[in-house]
C-alpha cells in the first residue's frame, strides 16, 4: 500500500496457491510487500476493555498470519501520545490500528490515548489507512468535529471510524474478520481489487454475528446442534448462506436463513421471537470508512481477471 501509488502490490506468482507461473500475463509482475499493520493499544491494560481488546487483537494476528507471509501484524503498547508517535515513526505502518475509547469534548469526537483525549495526533508520517477502533469517532450530523475527518486533513487516504458506541467483543470480532480476510487477499489475489470491497464483503457477512450475539438466548442458540450434526453458526457459514445474503438485504436474508435452520429444529417461532425479543442491533452498519477506500488497490486488473478466468 503506497501512498503515492495508491496501489497495493500483490504477492509475485511464486506466492499464489496452485498458480502457476506460466498464467501470468506476459510482462513484469509486481514486486512482493509485505503489507504492516500497527494495531496500537491505547487502553490501559487495568480496563476491562483495554484487556478484551489485546485479546482479541492477538487472537486475529494467530488467525491471520498462516493466511499470508506478506501480512505483518505488530501489537504495541502507546499509553501516550507521543508513544503513538514514537511507534508509526518506528514501524512505519501500511495500516494504523488505534485501539482507544472515544470521547466527546463539545460537538468535536476524540480520541482517548491512555486517559487524555486527543484531536490531532500530530504523526510524522500518516499511514494510508487509519482504523479506529473506538466509539462514535465518526458521528454525522448536527455539526460535529470528528476524528476521523481530521486525519484525512492530515494525509491519511481512508479512516475507518464509528458514529455510535459500540460493544468491544463484537468490534474485535469484525476487525479480526477483516484483517483475515485481507490477509487471504494477499495469499490469493483477485477476489477483492480494493480495500473496500474487503471491508464491504467483511461488513455485510458480519450480520449473523449481530443477530447471533444479541441476547444470550440467540447465543447460547448459536452453539446447538443442527439435523446435520455441526452448530447452528457452522452450518449457517459452511452449507445454508453461500449465494442467498443480498448486500441491500443482509439482515432480513440472514434471518431467513436462521429461521429455515430453527424450523429444522422445530424451534422455529422461538428464534423468530428473539429476533424480535430482546432483538439486536446491526452494529456493523455503523461503522463509516471515511477518505477514498475505493482508490487503494489490492490487486492488479490482470489478477481479477485471472481469477475470473483462469488460465486465459
Amino acid at each position: 500500500m503506497r501512498t503515492s501509488a495508491r496501489h497495493l502490490p500483490a504477492a509475485g506468482p511464486s506466492d499464489q496457491d496452485g498458480a502457476a507461473a506460466g498464467c501470468r500475463p506476459a510482462g513484469p509482475q509486481p514486486e512482493s510487500h509485505t503489507i504492516k499493520v500497527l494495531v496500537a493499544e491505547c487502553i490501559p491494560v487495568s480496563d476491562p476493555v483495554g484487556r478484551i481488546s489485546r485479546g482479541g487483537w492477538s487472537l486475529a494476528r494467530e488467525t491471520a498470519a498462516p493466511q499470508a507471509s506478506n501480512l505483518a501484524i505488530i501489537q504495541d503498547e502507546t499509553l501516550t501520545l507521543q508513544a503513538l508517535q514514537q511507534s508509526v515513526a518506528e514501524h512505519r505502518p501500511d495500516i494504523l490500528v488505534i485501539s482507544a475509547h472515544g470521547t466527546m469534548i463539545g460537538n468535536m469526537a476524540a480520541l482517548v490515548i491512555g486517559d487524555t483525549p486527543h484531536l490531532d495526533l500530530g504523526l510524522t508520517r500518516m499511514p494510508p489507512v487509519v482504523m479506529l477502533s473506538a466509539c462514535h469517532v465518526a458521528p454525522r450530523g448536527s455539526g460535529a468535529v470528528a476524528i476521523t475527518d481530521l486525519l484525512l486533513r492530515e494525509g491519511a487516504l481512508a479512516v475507518l471510524g464509528t458514529q455510535v458506541p459500540v460493544e468491544v467483543t463484537r468490534n474485535a470480532i469484525l476487525m479480526g474478520r477483516f484483517l483475515v480476510y485481507l490477509a487471504e487477499e494477499i495469499a490469493n489475489p483477485g477476489q477483492f481489487a480494493t480495500i473496500l470491497e474487503v471491508w464491504h464483503h467483511v461488513q455485510t457477512s458480519n450480520a449473523v454475528h449481530d443477530i447471533l450475539d444479541g441476547s444470550p438466548s440467540l447465543k447460547a442458540w448459536a452453539s446447538s446442534v443442527t439435523i446435520s450434526g455441526h452448530s447452528v453458526i457452522a452450518e449457517f457459514k459452511s452449507n445454508r448462506a453461500s449465494g442467498r445474503l443480498r448486500p441491500p438485504h443482509v439482515y432480513e436474508d440472514t434471518e431467513y436463513v436462521l429461521g429455515e435452520i430453527a424450523d429444522e429444529q422445530g424451534q422455529g417461532d422461538r428464534v423468530r421471537n428473539w429476533f424480535r425479543r430482546p432483538g439486536y442491533v446491526p452494529e456493523s452498519l455503523f461503522y463509516v470508512f471515511a477518505g477514498r477506500p475505493d482508490r487503494i488497490y489490492l490487486s492488479s486488473l490482470e489478477q481479477q481477471v485471472e481469477q475470473a478466468h483462469p488460465g486465459r
